[in-house]
């Protein structure tokens, strides 16, 4: 059966930061393409790779780990496909009989690397349908911010080096789900790389660009702020979950440093997501795990309590200012143990679907006017 390129149809929802240019490319994990279709052939053509399919090291600490995966997933009957990605290939996302009408998910599951797509091939007598209906309310859009434990990165003990799903089981998609199933139009952005710190600065003689920047400019002339396939409002979330501070620690970033840091970015964002962004929320990361020799675990926080206290000062005094905008701190304290964290700080699958589940009750709790 013959195919046809819809790669630019306007039925498909294109998540997260994908390029505007062609091919489209993504370098940050958890982007994601929904669509329709009961097309019974589906096959994504990746480019060439020319800004790098190449392995991307990892810094964390002293341990230099290379994140070799680039995924992709088609989701349809509760299926889940994973395929790696080297360079120009045809990659067969669906090739089956019958014309069921199915919800398809690519995600791109790497979390280190950059990913392009050259084009979007289903069978010639099918089209696309929006995976969400036309409504007067307009869709809610959330942005994520954070490093490993928002990616999806886990134990570089596993082999390969990520969740078996890679970011498509991390917690902010996980999240993202579960306000899709109660038929809420949800458009989620992931900026999150393992490793990143917040704050831009030396680490062992050499510049590292933080958050601080990265968010700001992306990696390699891709992924910057405002650069997508739909425009700076890709990047304009309702509400912003930051996450990040974990590697700053690690790294000897001091608490002075980073608390200047994090008070800096949180000012930028308000000022340029607004007056789009209602709420910002820092989810305190969630700490170093031990255990002891008779087995009960204990948690380091991460620059707490005084980021609590400097969130606190922020928000009143964005408060005087007038400012529609509230910062909020999410404490994370007891979301996660040990456990769930086979290296003593990334979760496995379980411990994302548990921090996505506890970061719903808070929204609930504290955010009534959007969740």
């Amino acid at each position: 059966m013959a195919l046809v390129n819809v790669l630019d149809s306007p039925d498909i929802s294109w998540q997260g930061r994908w390029s505007a240019s062609h091919p489209h490319t993504s370098a940050w994990g958890a982007s994601v393409i929904l669509f329709k279709t009961s097309a019974p052939n589906i096959v994504l053509k990746t480019g060439a790779g020319s800004k790098g399919f190449t392995v991307t090291s990892i810094r964390f600490g002293k341990i230099d780990e290379p994140c070799v995966i680039c995924s992709v997933w088609r989701v349809g009957h509760g299926e889940i496909q994973r395929r790696e990605i080297k360079g120009a290939q045809e990659v067969v996302l669906s090739d089956e009989a019958g014309s069921e009408e199915r919800v398809v998910e690519l995600v791109f599951g790497e979390i280190g690397g950059h990913l392009e797509i050259d084009s979007l091939l289903i069978s010639e007598t099918h089209t696309l349908v929006p995976v969400f209906a036309p409504s007067p309310t307009p869709p809610l859009r959330l942005l994520f911010i954070g490093a490993s434990q928002t990616s999806g990165f886990s134990t570089p003990f596993h082999t390969p080096p990520v969740l078996p799903s890679g970011s498509f089981t991390s917690w902010p998609l996980i999240f993202t789900r579960t306000l899709r199933e109660e038929d809420r139009d949800v458009r989620t952005t992931v900026v999150a790389r393992p490793g990143i710190r917040l704050c831009s600065g030396l680490v062992e003689g050499e510049e590292v660009l933080g958050m601080d920047r990265r968010f700001w400019e992306g990696w390699d002339g891709v992924g910057g702020f405002g650069g997508s396939v739909g425009g700076a409002e890709a990047d304009k979330g309702e509400v912003v979950f930051i996450s990040i501070g974990s590697n700053d620690m690690a790294t000897g970033v001091s608490q002075a440093e980073y608390l200047s840091g994090l008070q800096r970015f949180l000012n930028a964002l308000v000022s340029r997501l607004s007056p789009h962004v209602k709420h910002l929320v820092f989810v305190a990361p969630f700490g170093f795990h031990t255990r002891s020799a008779g087995g009960s675990w204990a948690r380091q926080g991460v620059f707490e309590p005084q980021t609590k206290d400097m969130l606190d000062a922020l928000s009143d005094e964005w408060e005087e200012r007038g400012y529609a905008e509230q910062v909020w701190h999410c404490d994370t304290a007891g979301w996660v143990n040990g456990d769930r964290c086979p290296d003593g700080l990334h979760f496995d699958e379980q411990g994302h679907g548990d921090v996505a589940r506890r970061l719903r009750e808070w929204c609930e709790a504290h955010l009534g006017d959007v969740f």
